[in-house]
């Protein structure tokens, strides 16, 4: 997803080629062409928001963020947090750290407007 261009038709070649490139048999070439193409597209709201009608400008992938941590956070608390909130978390095991404080660095795979 980092690679696509949301509003144009993804390539067979280059599809073949980032397969390839990454041990995959070319026989999932459609199967993958067909998904992004259902990715890109999908109605993200009722106005007819899909990634394939952003312009370039308007988004950022893998955004790069800083969020200073002033008192230690422990692995339970962020458990907490995202089984609350996020639905894919309450499906995994929990979190198991060390405590932390500092400066924590993260990429937001994709922003837009």
């Amino acid at each position: 997803m980092e690679k696509i261009n949301f509003s144009k038709k993804i390539s067979l070649k280059w599809l073949i080629e980032e397969l390839n490139y990454f041990g995959f048999d070319d026989e999932l070439v459609f199967e993958l062409q067909k998904w992004l193409y259902i990715i890109t597209n999908v109605s993200l709201n009722n106005n007819g928001l899909s990634l394939s009608v952003l312009n370039k400008k308007d988004y950022i992938k893998e955004l790069r963020f800083y969020l200073s941590i002033k008192n230690k956070i422990e692995s339970k608390d962020i458990d907490k947090i995202t089984h609350k909130y996020d639905e894919i978390s309450k499906c995994c095991c929990k979190l198991n750290f060390e405590k932390i404080h500092g400066m924590l660095k993260g990429f937001i795979d994709l922003v837009f407007f």
